[in-house]
């Protein structure tokens, strides 16, 4: 299993210092002085990696970006997971089993996402559950920024291994995908390779489960 590289953020290292002369700040002014937008630039960075260390972070400063929903990734295990699906009974759930080390997983995810935003309105949500080690916490959480995944995101405590396999009862490879229903049900399974694997279909079936689901609403 390749190791994964963590994103880093930096932050700039010359400051802004007020001179107390008239001169010296017409000459700042002359020069430039401190542009406003590379101060916004290291405060989004700064707030960035603040919160990349934390299980509830967000990507980006409330106060740049108001409007824009919170990144957030919990670390927990199977209550976690089940306590969410509770919370969100009455919608339709799409679920995607994945990990940053597994290609397939990493290619289909920004499908999970679309899905998410596109039907957020009419009754459904996603989830994730990463596949990824507990201390792999920041590079998850930085992939999770960078495809805007604005859903419920958890990173389990087991890792990736047989412990994972039994909580969640996957029966193949990552990615996986299950649709539960309003009920809480799992009406259906996906995965990226379908065949040899019961009661399962391919991700590309994926949005018409959906639309089956949400029954036209």
């Amino acid at each position: 299993m390749a190791a994964q590289r963590k994103s880093c953020f930096t932050r700039a290292s010359r400051r802004c210092i007020p001179g107390s002369m008239v001169l010296f700040a017409l000459i700042l002014a002359a020069m430039g002085g401190c542009d406003s937008s590379k101060k916004s630039s290291v405060s989004e960075s700064s707030t960035e990696r603040d919160g990349a260390g934390v299980a509830l972070s967000s990507g980006r400063s409330a106060l740049l970006e108001p409007t824009k929903q919170e990144v957030k990734l919990v670390v927990g295990n199977r209550k976690t997971f089940d306590r969410w699906v509770e919370q969100h009974r009455g919608k339709v759930i799409l679920v995607d089993f994945w990990a940053t080390w597994c290609g397939p997983c990493v290619e289909h995810f920004p499908k999970t996402v679309a899905l998410h935003t596109k039907h957020a309105q009419r009754g459904f949500t996603a989830m994730t559950v990463s596949m990824n080690e507990p201390e792999e916490h920041d590079a998850v959480l930085a992939f999770l920024q960078r495809n805007q995944a604005t859903m419920e995101n958890l990173l389990t405590e087991y890792g990736a291994g047989e412990g994972f396999v039994k909580a969640f009862e996957l029966p193949g490879e990552i990615p996986y995908c299950l649709l539960i229903d309003q009920k809480g049900d799992v009406r259906f399974r996906f995965s990226g390779e379908p065949e040899g694997t019961k009661d399962c279909e391919s991700l590309d079936k994926i949005e018409g489960r959906i639309e089956e689901l949400l029954g036209g609403k």
